[in-house]
């Protein structure tokens, strides 16, 4: 059952990929999302899954701070509240999900 769902999630992806035949450029690398590829890096070294917990977190509270800056830059006071107040909202409850420490596996 694992195997069918596996392949058969990694056949669409191929053909997906295959089908729109993206250009890979310096441009279009550049906008890459750094902390989403060092978070997609780190589990594939043995070495982090004793820090994971650590780590997580360290990613989710590192990749607000882009949304902090857009934040104090909004054209508007109430568009700066509410990128504002939806960045600290997603940090609480990233700091809320950190406690917990119990064994997800």
């Amino acid at each position: 059952m694992h195997q069918t769902m596996f392949f058969a999630a990694a056949i669409s992806s191929f053909v997906m990929t295959a089908t729109t035949c993206p250009t890979i450029t310096l441009k279009s690398i550049r906008p890459l999302p750094i902390f989403l590829t060092l978070h997609i890096l780190c589990f594939a070294s043995n070495s982090f899954t004793v820090w994971e917990d650590r780590i997580v977190l360290f990613f989710l509270i590192s990749s607000m701070v882009l949304s902090v800056i857009t934040g104090f830059k909004a054209p508007t006071s109430l568009l700066r509240y509410w990128i504002l107040g939806f960045s600290s909202l997603f940090a609480t409850c990233a700091r809320l999900m950190s406690m917990s420490t119990i064994c997800r596996e």
